[in-house]
């Protein structure tokens, strides 16, 4: 149960940015996130396949149109 509404505003200031500043990481809008995972995990030779289920995608194609120049050459 929730005693007050859900505001997003305060989740940011209250959640989102202290756990930026713990972790050291730049600041960036909490949707950004997602494309840092993608392009970390085809950065690292993760399986494109296996990156398009983590983000949802129902065919590699939508990860590939987005995020192929994250790819590595010599994959």
């Amino acid at each position: 149960m929730y005693l007050t509404p859900f505001n997003n505003r305060a989740i940011y200031h209250n959640c989102w940015q202290p756990a930026l500043k713990r972790s050291g990481i730049k600041f960036r809008k909490q949707y950004n996130t997602r494309h840092t995972y993608a392009s970390t995990m085809l950065t690292e030779n993760k399986p494109i396949a296996w990156v398009a289920r983590q983000l949802g995608h129902s065919d590699i194609a939508m990860t590939l149109s987005t995020y192929a120049r994250w790819i590595p050459e010599n994959k």
